[in-house]
C-alpha cells in the first residue's frame, strides 16, 4: 500500500511539474513570442528581452514598432491584438509600442507609450480605450514639440525631449486641461534659443504657479549673467521647488536681485559655473 500511495504522488508531482511549463520561463516565452510577433506584418521591429527569476517563472519586457501608415484605429486594434495572443510559455510582461507622430512644426516625431500586460487580453472595449488614451497623451504631447522630438509616455513617468525651450513647453502643458490630467511625473528636456540645455521635472501638473516663478528668477539672473542652461524640479520629496542654474565660466556676479526673487518667491536657487 505504502508503495501503490508513493508512485501516485510522484505522479501527481510530475504532473504538476509539467503544467508549469518550461524550466527556464522567461526565456521560452520570449522564443514563443518572439515568432508570434514575426508574422504580423503591422510590426516593422520588435524585440523581447526576458529574465528567469525563479524555475518555472519569468518576467519579460517587449518593445514593438508599428508601421508608419496605420491610422489611430489600426494602432488601437494592432495594440489589442499582440496583447490578446497567448502562448504555451505565457507570463507577465511590459509592452512597449513605438509609433510615428507629428511636431508642432508638421515634423516627424516618435512616441512611446507603454502598459503591464498580465494576461492574454479580453475581447472587449476596456484595454482599446486605455491604449486609445495612451495614444492620445503621446501624440498630443509630441505635438508641443519643436524640432527633433521624441514622447515616453509609461505608467507614473512622462518624458518629452524636444529643440524648444523646457519652461515653454512644461507652461503648455500646465495650460491645456485635458493634457495636465494624464500626466503624472513629467519630465522636459528642451534646448534654450542660445542651443542649451534646459529641463524641467514635477510630480503635479495642478500645481505649475512655481513655472513662472522660475521663469521670473531665470530673468533676474539674465540681468548680470548668460544663462547657459538650466534644471528646475518641483518634486514630492522637495520642500519647494529647486532651481539648478549654469552659467559660463568662472565669474564674480551680484547675485543678489535673482536670490531675493527666488527667496521671495519659495524656489531653492543654485548657480553654479560651467
Amino acid at each position: 500500500m505504502r508503495r501503490t500511495v508513493a508512485l501516485v504522488v510522484v505522479a501527481l508531482l510530475v504532473a504538476a511539474v509539467a503544467g508549469c511549463g518550461a524550466v527556464n520561463k522567461g526565456t521560452a516565452f520570449a522564443g514563443e513570442f518572439q515568432r508570434l510577433l514575426d508574422d504580423r506584418e503591422n510590426v516593422v521591429d520588435s524585440s523581447i528581452s526576458a529574465s528567469n527569476n525563479l524555475p518555472w517563472s519569468g518576467t519579460a519586457s517587449v518593445s514593438v514598432t508599428l508601421a508608419d501608415d496605420l491610422n489611430d484605429s489600426e494602432i488601437v486594434e494592432e495594440v489589442w491584438e499582440i496583447t490578446a495572443q497567448e502562448v504555451d510559455n505565457q507570463i507577465a510582461y511590459s509592452l512597449q509600442v513605438d509609433v510615428e507622430a507629428e511636431n508642432a512644426d508638421g515634423g516627424p516625431a516618435r512616441t512611446q507609450f507603454a502598459f503591464r500586460v498580465r494576461a492574454p487580453a479580453p475581447d472587449d472595449d476596456g484595454l482599446r480605450d486605455d491604449i486609445a488614451d495612451r495614444l492620445d497623451r503621446a501624440r498630443a504631447l509630441a505635438a508641443l514639440g519643436s524640432g527633433e522630438t521624441s514622447v515616453e509616455a509609461f505608467s507614473g513617468r512622462t518624458t518629452l525631449t524636444t529643440q524648444a525651450d523646457a519652461l515653454t513647453i512644461a507652461g503648455e502643458v500646465c495650460s491645456d486641461e485635458q493634457l495636465a490630467d494624464l500626466v503624472e511625473t513629467f519630465s522636459v528636456s528642451g534646448v534654450l534659443p542660445t542651443g542649451e540645455a534646459s529641463a524641467v521635472t514635477f510630480n503635479d501638473a495642478d500645481d505649475c504657479d512655481w513655472l513662472v516663478d522660475a521663469r521670473e528668477v531665470l530673468d533676474a539672473l539674465g540681468t548680470v549673467t548668460v544663462v547657459a542652461g538650466y534644471d528646475a524640479t518641483r518634486q514630492v520629496h522637495q520642500a519647494q521647488p529647486r532651481l539648478r542654474v549654469s552659467v559660463p565660466g568662472a565669474q564674480a556676479l551680484d547675485l543678489t536681485a535673482a536670490e531675493t526673487t527666488a527667496s521671495r518667491l519659495g524656489l531653492t536657487l543654485e548657480v553654479v559655473s560651467v
